[in-house]
């Protein structure tokens, strides 16, 4: 039989609790407590979302964390990534494996464009500055050999005669 809810808690969606005006959120199957802060209107959001996850039992312990732990707007804006600097060269995974190593002067743009053109499942990035891309380029084709870039050019680096490396994706 499951324990009565205190009047202040009665008139909260189910698994939302308040104690001392602080909100938290139990969640029903591990029974581990997450703090959503005072923002009642927030709490009251975020637990609603999360049980109607739980109910349709399409929810997972990471979805009803990620419901509930919304991020602040000052949280996003100061985590945000600025589009002008993601120069760098990028890789491209199927199925855990490295299938493609690319350059690019604006990786998101150039990575959305893979897309349908390329199999892959997720990607990577590293950032370098610009004058450098062909050469860090390179070095990563040569050392993990992706199947989508293998060419002429790409063989007789591994033999060490001299290239000129190519952009493959410039943007």
């Amino acid at each position: 039989m499951s324990k009565l809810r205190s009047k202040e808690n009665s008139k909260l969606p189910k698994n939302l609790y308040v104690t001392g005006g602080y909100y938290s959120y139990k969640h029903p199957i591990d029974k581990r407590h997450i703090g959503l802060g005072r923002n009642r209107a927030k709490a009251v959001i975020a637990a609603n979302a999360a049980n109607r996850g739980l109910i349709a039992n399409t929810i997972t312990k990471r979805h009803a964390e990620a419901l509930i732990n919304l991020l602040s707007r000052e949280e996003i804006v100061r985590a945000a990534l600025s589009r002008a600097t993601l120069c760098g060269v990028y890789f491209l995974i199927n199925k855990g494996q490295i299938v493609y190593v690319g350059q690019s002067t604006n990786i998101h743009m150039r990575i959305a464009k893979h897309i349908g053109t390329k199999d892959f499942d997720s990607f990577h990035f590293v950032e370098c500055d610009r004058s450098i891309l062909d050469e860090v380029e390179a070095a990563y084709i040569v050392a993990l050999d992706p199947p989508l870039n293998r060419d002429v050019s790409l063989i007789k680096a591994r033999e060490g005669m001299s290239i000129s490396v190519c952009n493959h994706s410039a943007v």
